[in-house]
């Protein structure tokens, strides 16, 4: 297995998105006198990331709350802040009272320092992974929400949040809650030092594989105490290998079903990574059986950490006066299965509601939008590209929500966001995956279920458990079926709509999924001396004949500097 994952690493280090950028110079590299690999660099716009042209990296912190106002002067399509009840800032647990109760009583708030390492500063305006991390972030802030220092019985914890990243108004944002913020390339091992020296962090979160690959080892060798979380946000490998297999003419099924081998690249990088770290979040219950179940991966090493809404908050909903109409989909363009979800939907599935439905539209919200999506607008078929939505509220004023995703990983949050507005879905069993309730397992589905779209009334998952909406459409022709069938019958909406609130608070709730959060982090902060001793796997990987992403790393920083060892 190591000289598998070893190799496996070498040949995924050419791909590494932090290591690469659009400007780009070829050479060779040799390493342990066998294998040439193509390298990049940053450019230097990206080397020098302060004003003043200096290496060492920025820090910015700016105590206080923000406010609603400065939270809205960005995009807000996925900002949680404008929902009623919730606390003028998406970073801090205030306004939910059951929420600050339960994270108050946390076995882990004993003022850790913790340093959350991302790729990008989280969109939580663009993206439903952004929406999570800020969510993880609030969660990860204790009883203060964010920085700490005061209000609390006990101080929270104290918060960091470093980037490779340009800085924009989402950086801007966290350090408006309290959040250090540090902006810092790989590569570059006195910048990303000294950041680790001035936050000594206790536990490390690494929002994916490819950020636990370029920053991993420095930290363990600066700060060998300090807990390795890694955040999969969903399983890159499961989410790439099911993309191919539709590429390839496969169907959801054969998506829904694929469980990649070992001549997937992704598959060995990322569980070389999982193994690496002492910790690893999942956000879906199949995802996380599926890895004990098919890959054997320890389970003391695996915690769920989905979504974490507030529960006592109020949403709008539709009134007699104000009716819901039409139909709606979401979904940031930068996201591979939202890209071909809208595609499949304009070409395949939405003429033929049309047909059903002559007075429907379908109004298609996203950030990013690309000039391929933007020339699917059709006015005449009622097929609108509405482009970056001003906020969730739009989601009330429609009746179905539409996600006809073909491939995908991980818990959806547009489908928990459509919930969270009372507005039911019609999506496919990629998109119902996980959301159950009744725990994942193989190949996505739950254990001993099988998903349909008729399930005692109600679409949704089989045994008779109402669902949110209808999931169980695995062609174009059975998600037009569905999607007329949940439009128009409005004790089916009325019941999916209280399904899906249900499931929702049930399931993805701070107050029960917060605390959960923090006593697994708990424990394996508690036990990381006797799990790293034991811990077999890890040791291998940790080994130097198997660390090629640090050789990797050192030997850019090297090139880069003209071959001058640093400082």
């Amino acid at each position: 297995m190591a000289f598998v994952l070893r190799v496996a690493a070498f040949h995924g280090v050419r791909s590494h998105s932090l290591f690469t950028n659009a400007a780009f110079s070829l050479c060779e590299i040799k390493i342990a006198g066998a294998v040439r690999y193509g390298i990049t660099r940053y450019p230097d716009s990206r080397r020098n990331g302060n004003a003043d042209g200096s290496n060492i990296p920025t820090k910015h912190v700016r105590r206080g709350v923000a406010t609603r106002s400065s939270l809205a002067s960005g995009s807000a399509e996925w900002n949680l802040s404008e929902v009623e009840a919730t606390g003028d800032s998406p970073w801090s647990v205030a306004g939910d009272e059951g929420s600050r109760e339960s994270l108050s009583q946390s076995p882990l708030l004993q003022a850790e320092s913790i340093l959350f390492i991302g790729k990008v500063w989280p969109e939580h305006g663009s993206t439903a992974a952004g929406v999570r991390t800020a969510q993880l972030l609030r969660v990860l802030g204790g009883t203060n929400g964010g920085g700490g220092g005061s209000g609390g019985e006990r101080p929270g914890n104290q918060l960091h949040f470093m980037s490779p990243a340009r800085r924009n108004v989402y950086s801007e944002e966290l350090e408006a809650a309290g959040i250090a913020t540090y902006q810092c390339a790989p590569n570059r091992a006195a910048e990303f030092l000294a950041v680790l020296d001035a936050v000594q962090p206790t536990i490390a979160v690494f929002d994916r594989f490819t950020t636990e690959e370029a920053f991993s080892f420095r930290l363990r060798e600066r700060c060998p105490d300090c807990l390795l979380v890694l955040d999969t946000q969903d399983l890159h490998f499961l989410r790439a290998n099911r993309q191919r297999v539709v590429s390839e003419g496969g169907s959801i099924v054969d998506a829904l079903h694929h469980v990649p081998d070992t001549s997937s690249r992704e598959l060995l990088r990322e569980l070389a990574a999982m193994h690496r770290c002492d910790l690893t979040l999942l956000c879906s219950e199949a995802e996380l059986s599926l890895l004990t179940r098919c890959y054997a991966f320890p389970p003391h090493k695996l915690a769920l950490a989905s979504f974490f809404y507030d529960t006592d908050a109020t949403y709008p909903s539709s009134t007699a006066s104000s009716p819901r109409h039409h139909f709606t989909t979401v979904g940031t363009f930068r996201h591979a299965p939202n890209v071909d979800a809208v595609s499949w939907l304009a070409t395949h599935i939405w003429p033929a509601i049309r047909a059903q439905l002559p007075m429907a539209e379908c109004h298609v919200y996203g950030s990013y939008t690309t000039a391929a999506i933007s020339s699917l607008n059709d006015p005449s078929s009622g097929f609108l590209i509405r482009g970056h939505a001003p906020s969730l509220h739009v989601l009330a004023s429609y009746r179905v929500l539409l996600a006809p995703l073909r491939f995908g990983a991980g818990i959806k949050g547009k489908i928990l966001d459509s919930w969270l507005y009372g507005t039911p879905v019609v999506t496919t069993p990629i998109g119902g995956e996980g959301m159950g309730g009744r725990g994942g397992g193989e190949g996505g589905k739950a254990e001993g279920e099988e998903v349909n779209g008729e399930a005692g009334g109600v679409g949704g998952w089989s045994g008779g458990q109402q669902w949110g909406g209808l999931c169980g459409a695995e062609d174009a022709e059975s998600f037009v079926a569905d999607a007329v069938r949940l439009y128009c019958d409005q004790q089916l909406w009325a019941t999916c709509q209280s399904a899906g609130r249900a499931i929702l608070h049930q399931q993805f709730g701070m107050p029960r999924n917060g605390p959960a959060l923090l006593a697994s982090l708990a424990a394996a902060k508690s036990n990381m001396g006797d799990h790293r001793l034991r811990d077999y796997t890890a040791a291998i990987l940790w080994h130097d004949s198997n660390r090629a992403t640090e050789y990797f790393s050192r030997w850019i920083e090297l090139k880069e500097r003209g071959g001058r060892p640093p400082l």
